[in-house]
């Protein structure tokens, strides 16, 4: 009997957990507690691609007006903030995988430098785009 060779899926699988450098899962701090640690303190959801996908592309570009030294919304076009809800939309419905255009892995990972902090950003990215990860080390 020969070995059947099995197929990976394709996509990328939106469940994958960012991890800190120590490889421990990141908490979702943005989302409400989902019970406590034997400290009392609260526990919250684990930090999934499709969290920072979807967060990213949803999130305002703002800046702080040096003047009055306060957040202002960047104006976007319409264009770019339609495409960007459709893509977080396309994520969110998506099962446990998602295929995505080069254009959409580009938009995505714009949008995840961003709004997301260097950690999360490397991480999101070498799992949206391994092969370029790869390339670059």
């Amino acid at each position: 009997m020969g070995s059947r060779s099995r197929q990976e899926p394709k996509g990328i699988r939106l469940d994958q957990k960012i991890k800190n450098l120590a490889g421990k899962v990141v908490q979702s701090l943005g989302d409400e507690p989902t019970g406590k640690n034997e400290d009392g303190s609260p526990t919250f959801p684990e930090l999934t691609l499709r969290n920072v996908c979807t967060g990213a592309l949803l999130q305002d570009d703002i800046v702080i007006d040096p003047r009055t030294r306060m957040p202002v919304v960047v104006p976007t076009e319409s264009k770019e903030k339609f495409q960007c809800f459709r893509l977080a939309q396309k994520l969110y419905d998506a099962g446990d995988r998602v295929e995505l255009t080069a254009k959409e892995t580009e938009l995505l990972k714009d949008q995840i430098a961003k709004h997301s902090a260097k950690m999360v950003m490397g991480r999101a990215w070498i799992m949206l785009d391994p092969a370029e990860a790869s390339e670059t080390e």
